[in-house]
């Protein structure tokens, strides 16, 4: 979430939204982005466990549909938890799978 600048709340608000709205029309993509920004947000706030269940969220999502992009910001989001919130899974496996999928879909020069 650029721009947020620590307006954590608004952010949170703003994507909780979203995802309301992506859910109805089951916009799969609109849910996964939704979901990556508000477990973002979470972290940044401290709340890890909700943060956990948005990332997870994400990331099963992205990998529905193929977008390893999406998937590979969501990894690097988990490895950052992950390092201060356990239960997010090992940081290092979430920051190198990032960085693979990142240089297999060209996100990396």
């Amino acid at each position: 979430m650029q721009g947020v600048r620590g307006e954590y709340g608004v952010a949170e608000t703003t994507s909780t939204r979203a995802l309301d709205l992506y859910t109805n029309p089951g916009d799969r993509h609109g849910q996964a982005n939704s979901h990556l920004n508000l477990g973002i947000t979470q972290r940044l706030q401290g709340a890890y466990e909700p943060a956990t269940t948005n990332l997870t969220k994400a990331l099963a999502l992205f990998g529905e549909f193929g977008d390893h992009d999406g998937e590979a910001e969501t990894r690097n989001a988990l490895g950052e938890l992950a390092l201060a919130h356990p239960d997010a899974g090992d940081p290092r496996t979430h920051l190198t799978t990032a960085l693979t999928l990142a240089r297999d879909t060209g996100g990396l020069g």
